[in-house]
Order: structure tokens, then C-alpha cells, then sequence
């Protein structure tokens, strides 16, 4: 189907319903994960999943490079600003921990372990130890429920 849009033709697919129902789920996935590591700021104990992890950690950056767009335009006018990065990064610094270290939690290593940059970029992208382990049960991952 052909839709003209700003004066040239592109060709349009049309979105299905289940297209359209798998969008709104990742988005709400999403949320539902940044949210529910917020909530769990407090809790270094347990473990969390990849899928948990990388929701929170692009939606932080999200969040992240609005603020400092917003501090860029506001240097503009009022010089050097750096004001709503530094509430976003305070913000997220505690949250940031408790994930990182329920991420270790899910590789089967203490939250010590998250000091030693190569092992925590490791936990970063290996997949969590299958079923319990002696920090908890397996997180339950969300995706694709």
C-alpha cells in the first residue's frame, strides 16, 4: 500500500492486531521491569534475571540522555548546568547497585563481585545460574509472558 507522507510515496504495512498486541506487551514489559527494580531499591537479597536487568538499565538510559539534553539546552542560556543529570544519576544510584548485585546473585557470585569490572560485565550478559541457587530461586523472566 502506498501512503504519501511529506510529498514522497513510501510504501506502508499495514499493522495487524498481533503486531500491534506484541508492541504494547514489550512496552509494558519494560515498564513493568523498570518499575519493580525501583521498588526493589532497597533489596540487595535474591536474584534478578537478564531480562529484568537490561528493561531497567535502557529505560535509566533513557532517562539519562533526556537529562542531559535538558541540561544542554538550560547551558545555553544559564552557562554551565549540570543539574538534572546529577538528580537522575542520584536518583539511580542505589537502584543501580540492587540490580547489579541481585545480577550477581543470579550468576551464582557474591555482590563483592560487582567491584571487579570483568566479572561484573561478564554477569552483565551471561545468563543466570538455572533453578535455585544459594541466593534464591530462579528469577522469574518475563518475557514473552
Amino acid at each position: 500500500m502506498l501512503v504519501e507522507r511529506d510529498g514522497f510515496l513510501s510504501q506502508r504495512r499495514p499493522m495487524t492486531k498481533s503486531s500491534e498486541s506484541e508492541a504494547a506487551t514489550f512496552g509494558s514489559l519494560v515498564k513493568r521491569n523498570y518499575l519493580a527494580s525501583l521498588r526493589r531499591c532497597f533489596d540487595f537479597s535474591g536474584r534478578s534475571g537478564l531480562s529484568e536487568y537490561w528493561s531497567y538499565f535502557v529505560v535509566y538510559l533513557c532517562i539519562l540522555v533526556v537529562a542531559v539534553s535538558v541540561d544542554a539546552l538550560l547551558s545555553l542560556f544559564v552557562g554551565r548546568f549540570r543539574g538534572f543529570r546529577a538528580i537522575v544519576i542520584l536518583f539511580h544510584m542505589l537502584p543501580n547497585l540492587a540490580i547489579l548485585a541481585r545480577r550477581m546473585h543470579d550468576i551464582d557470585r557474591r555482590a563483592w563481585f560487582m567491584l571487579w569490572p570483568f566479572v561484573a560485565a561478564n554477569g552483565l550478559y551471561q545468563s543466570g545460574t538455572p533453578g535455585p541457587n544459594r541466593f534464591g530461586p530462579e528469577p522469574v523472566d518475563l518475557v514473552g509472558s
